[in-house]
């Protein structure tokens, strides 16, 4: 399992809140092509000297990650713990990932052209709209991270009421069952779904009531990204 950090960024803008998606280096291994958040994997460096504390670590990968990939400059405290996704048991290679959510900082962003070559800053819901129209490419985390995104904002009325409120929410780990299908390919299958109990693999049942944003994604008709082999999401 590969630990992994990804920063949601997120502004005002004169339509409305955009958040940051940035497409992957169509030659990259991973995810290649597709369009997601800045992040990446933890380097034992990450761990501040004198802390045991993981999230420190995972904090710092995010911000790392990001300044690499965009050279945007975060801070520590400007991050919230927003989600926690981890890969399917079946895929060959497998990201426990944390996900921060944080204003993006007035600065312009700058692509490294390694491991991104383009961005986009879209409202969530004209992602989430993109993402049904298979206009653009994205893994069922990200897609569900824009669905919370827009259900948030729409639950909350802004992005400042929505950090306000949801800033200390409950995270939950997520870990998705793949389900062959009889046409071909396997699609990816969320723990609030009747079928998840059916199906093989690692990952357990959300423990209690649903948190609210949850809820709010549970609530959604399924939404199905497929896949050729059991791969990473």
């Amino acid at each position: 399992m590969i630990p992994a950090a990804t920063s949601v960024l997120v502004r005002d803008a004169n339509q409305g809140p955009e958040v940051l998606l940035v497409q992957r280096h169509p030659q990259l291994k991973f995810m290649g092509g597709m369009w997601a958040f800045p992040g990446g994997r933890l380097e034992t460096f990450d761990q501040p000297a004198g802390s045991a504390d993981p999230d420190l670590a995972f904090r710092a990968a995010a911000i790392r990650e990001t300044q690499e990939e965009c050279a945007l400059r975060l801070e520590p405290e400007t991050l919230h713990f927003w989600a926690h996704w981890v890969t399917p048991s079946a895929a060959p290679r497998r990201f426990d990932t944390r996900f921060y959510i944080a204003l993006a900082p007035d600065q312009p962003v700058v692509l490294d052209l390694s491991e991104s070559v383009d961005y986009r800053w879209l409202h969530p819901a004209h992602a989430v709209a993109l993402s049904h129209a298979r206009e653009l490419e994205v893994s069922p985390p990200t897609h569900f991270m824009l669905e919370d995104l827009r259900l948030s904002l729409e639950t909350h009325g802004s992005l400042a009421a929505m950090l306000r409120a949801e800033s200390q929410r409950r995270v939950p780990r997520i870990v998705p069952r793949l389900a062959e299908r009889a046409a071909g390919g396997y699609e990816a299958v969320m723990p609030w779904e009747a079928e998840y109990v059916r199906l093989p693999g690692e990952g357990d049942l959300i423990e209690g009531a649903l948190p609210p944003h949850l809820q709010r994604v549970a609530a959604l008709p399924p939404f199905r990204i497929k896949s050729s082999t059991p791969r990473p999401i």
